[in-house]
């Protein structure tokens, strides 16, 4: 019995070794992949490249929109003083407001 059960302990921990190693070469072989795929940065380098790149994109639409928003309302005070041409008392008021 002694030997039936090392024996297959044995054949286990064989089989073990042999799925590690695989574990190990399937690793070794995408890694190998991904550098060459991406010039020796690897995988991991262009997913943060490319997450940075995305981040920078956003403040930038962000920037382009905050200034659309604040020529928009720089024009419709300039049409609100053009608008009370004869009053200074607003038009006062209105350029106060834009400083």
């Amino acid at each position: 019995m002694d030997a039936t059960k090392d024996f297959n302990e044995a054949v286990e921990n064989s089989i073990n070794h042999l799925l590690d190693n695989y574990k190990n070469n399937v690793s070794i072989i995408f890694d190998d992949l991904g550098k060459k795929l991406t010039g020796g940065k690897g995988l991991e380098h262009i997913k943060e490249e490319w997450e940075l790149i995305n981040e920078q994109t956003d403040r930038y639409l962000d920037q382009i929109e905050s200034m659309t928003a604040i020529q928009d309302l720089q024009r419709a005070y300039e049409e609100a003083i053009s608008n009370n041409e004869g009053n200074l008392t607003i038009q006062q008021s209105l350029n106060q407001s834009m400083e």
